[in-house]
């Protein structure tokens, strides 16, 4: 599933330049003037072809006038050498370093603990509708619960499952 910022270049309009967070469109138009804008996707490219990835950079800080990132955190592990493979993540998403550099460190444990591209990252994001009946509530609840005990990254870890769920 796609994830981005959109942003509205009308400059009369209060939104000018304004991130909006958008997922898996195709266009994006302003919710306040409804003029077309445009959209900076997160997404990621590798350096080179080694299956090793030694190194995550998050470039982060979009800034929407110059269509450029500002900033950039890196994740890395000297000790692989230097016939590795380097991910660069652009995520307009993140504006702090800390943020960036928890996005970075997360991306590398993930591939270092699967063994596998960042393709394979599955970024879903699951909701529970408050609004429903409690007991649809606390089905959900119970099946996210199912979810997370079946994730790579948990069984990985070598958390102890019992003292997830509290």
């Amino acid at each position: 599933m796609k994830r981005g910022v959109g942003f509205c270049e009308n400059i009369e309009c209060g939104e000018y330049y304004k991130g909006v967070f958008v997922m898996s469109q195709n266009e994006f138009f302003c919710p306040r003037c409804r003029v077309k804008g445009f959209i900076e996707w997160e997404r990621y490219q590798y350096d080179n072809d080694f299956s090793v990835i030694r190194e995550v950079r998050v470039e982060f800080d979009y800034a929407p006038v110059f269509r450029k990132y500002n900033s950039i955190a890196i994740a890395r592990d000297d000790e692989l050498g230097n016939h590795c493979n380097v991910l660069t993540v652009f995520s307009p998403l993140c504006r702090t370093e800390k943020r960036a550099l928890k996005l970075a460190e997360l991306y590398f444990a993930y591939i270092s603990l699967n063994g596998v591209g960042v393709h394979n990252i599955d970024s879903k994001e699951n909701t529970i509708n408050l609004d429903e009946s409690r007991d649809n509530v606390i089905a959900q609840c119970q099946i996210m619960g199912e979810k997370w005990d079946e994730a790579a990254i948990v069984r990985k870890s070598g958390l102890p499952l019992e003292n997830v769920h509290g």
